[in-house]
């Protein structure tokens, strides 16, 4: 049996997932490789796990967790389509949505003073006002 006979039966119904996603992943890969390079986008791979130019190790392991995650995620589903064990999307979704949720919530108490609906406790004294509360 010649190479592309093989590449044939490869191919069929049982593979035909996988090639679909070997497919979507060139699709994406030409997508961001035209993107970072694009003068006119604002787009930028570096932004997936540096900060300010250099490394962040924060941003580097949440990209590489979600990147292996997805991908096992994917290999499941390829490898039995039929059956997606619920405790492994439950816990995929969990952790990306309680994450960002965690984060948001930090984000927010960290930066309550630059917030335009930020408001100064009235019990404590103010800079213009030194008297303030008045006696």
């Amino acid at each position: 049996m010649n190479w592309f006979d093989q590449t044939l039966i490869y191919f069929q119904d049982a593979n035909a997932l996988a090639v679909m996603l070997i497919a979507l992943f060139i699709v994406i890969l030409i997508i961001f490789i035209k993107l970072q390079f694009d003068t006119d986008s604002s787009f930028d791979l570096e932004d997936l796990i540096c900060h300010n130019g250099r490394l962040d190790e924060k941003k580097f392991a949440r990209f590489g967790a979600w990147v292996l995650s997805s991908w096992g995620f994917v290999y499941i589903m390829v490898k039995n389509p039929d059956s997606l064990p619920e405790w492994y999307f439950i816990g995929y979704m969990g952790v990306w949505v309680s994450n960002v949720i965690v984060e948001k919530f930090i984000s927010s108490k960290g930066s309550n003073a630059n917030s335009i609906y930020y408001r100064p406790p009235q019990d404590l004294p103010r800079p213009d006002q030194p008297e303030y509360p008045p006696k």
